[in-house]
């Protein structure tokens, strides 16, 4: 396991314990321009954050994935982030979106 996702795994339980309702979220990968690198590729970063974006129960079950280098996957992430919003608690989302 990476850091990033032992991070994750650690707070997210915390979150959810202190909060009435749990707003949607959403795990970005960030800088995929990086991906095609071979020695960032063999890491599996992509299959690790997916599968621990679904474990987690993230919107769309998945890590979005973006470069904001590259332009690649940015306009998606948001328009996901907005309707992740909008499908909870009956479009008014539940009071809560980081985007990070």
């Amino acid at each position: 396991t990476h850091t990033h996702t032992r991070y994750v795994s650690q707070w997210l339980p915390e979150l959810r314990s202190n909060m009435d309702a749990m707003p949607p979220f959403i795990v970005v990968g960030t800088k995929s321009d990086l991906l095609d690198e071979p020695h960032v590729r063999s890491l599996g970063l992509v299959d690790e954050a997916n599968s621990m974006a679904k474990r987690l129960g993230a919107h769309g079950g998945r890590c979005f994935q973006c470069s904001a280098l590259a332009g690649e996957g940015v306009e998606n992430l948001f328009k996901d982030a907005v309707r992740a919003v909008q499908n909870s608690a009956g479009g008014g989302g539940a009071g809560c979106c980081v985007v990070q």
